[in-house]
């Protein structure tokens, strides 16, 4: 879902889209949406960018605290371009990876603000892992929760003497600038792993196992993943 310039990603917009239009339908519980990407800062694609990139924009123009927030993501001056929705000069690997996951999820945000009953979109603790180091391949793993914005039914006639206190929903701002919390916490795995050997070591034997019940050399992955998992495709 990454805009870059090797792939077509409108395709992946167009599925997601089509699921939500099914989902919105037909679900009336929350539910969650798990989207795993590559993400390549070296390809990017501007142009497809600043399209995704437009809900964010418009909530920066909209909401001074969302402005405020994101700035601890890109330099504010990033934010405010006169012909781009963010300018992506200058911005660090880093910088653009963590806009990436708010653009999508401002987006998607944007998406379940527009159909009625409006859904809620929460980002949920997610994952970002390196795929290939020397060209810069990122996977991000993103999590989202989606909530349906139901409210009871109210009597104005007072022929019933039922009240139901009114639901209070996240508005859009409050939704924004909470994702871009969540986005800044996202957990980079491979400090994680780095720092925790126990845990490396228990999810490399585990991982192992399951290569191997599927037919695989388990001591070949294992060195695999010792000499740096190297995918020279990517």
């Amino acid at each position: 879902m990454f805009p870059n310039t090797e792939n077509q990603a409108n395709p992946y917009f167009d599925a997601i889209h089509g699921l939500l239009e099914y989902q919105f339908a037909t679900q009336k519980t929350i539910w969650l949406m798990f989207i795993t990407t590559l993400f390549k800062p070296s390809v990017i694609n501007n142009e497809l960018m600043q399209k995704l990139c437009m809900p964010t924009r418009d909530n920066c123009n909209k909401y001074p605290a969302f402005t405020e927030k994101m700035a601890t993501i890109v330099p504010v001056l990033s934010l405010q371009h006169d012909t781009f929705n963010v300018n992506l000069e200058g911005l660090s690997d880093d910088q653009i990876i963590r806009l990436f996951g708010i653009a999508l999820g401002k987006w998607l945000l944007s998406l379940g603000q527009s159909p009625s009953p409006k859904w809620t979109v929460k980002m949920r603790p997610s994952f970002q892992y390196t795929i290939n180091k020397e060209k810069g391949a990122v996977m991000h793993s993103l999590a989202f929760e989606m909530r349906p914005n139901f409210a009871p039914p109210t009597d104005a006639s007072g022929m019933s003497g039922l009240e139901f206190p009114p639901p209070v929903f996240p508005t859009e701002a409050e939704s924004a600038i909470r994702l871009v919390d969540y986005v800044a916490k996202m957990v980079d795995v491979d400090v994680k792993l780095a720092g925790d050997a126990a845990l490396r070591g228990k999810l490399l034997d585990e991982a192992a196992d399951l290569m191997a019940s599927a037919g695989y050399g388990r001591e070949k992955y294992v060195k695999w993943v010792n000499d740096g998992e190297n995918i020279p495709h990517i």
